[in-house]
């Protein structure tokens, strides 16, 4: 898919956004999907967890210590 992490990220979101798009779409005149489901986490200014029932994204592996 992607070699870098980042990037591999960025795809993952990108599609599972439009994945969600789509079913939000199909569901016109009930509540949006979105506001079931996703929630859009801003961990720090560099960070970003995407959570959909089970599903979870997470950018800046390369930033978290280990230690924490």
């Amino acid at each position: 898919m992607a070699r870098n992490p980042e990037n591999l990220a960025k795809k993952v979101l990108s599609k599972s956004y439009k994945t969600l798009e789509q079913i939000t779409k199909r569901r016109r005149g009930r509540k949006s999907v979105f506001s079931y489901t996703l929630q859009l986490l801003q961990l720090n200014s560099s960070e970003t967890a995407l959570a959909d029932n089970g599903i979870c994204c997470i950018d800046g592996f390369d930033k978290i210590d280990p230690r924490d």
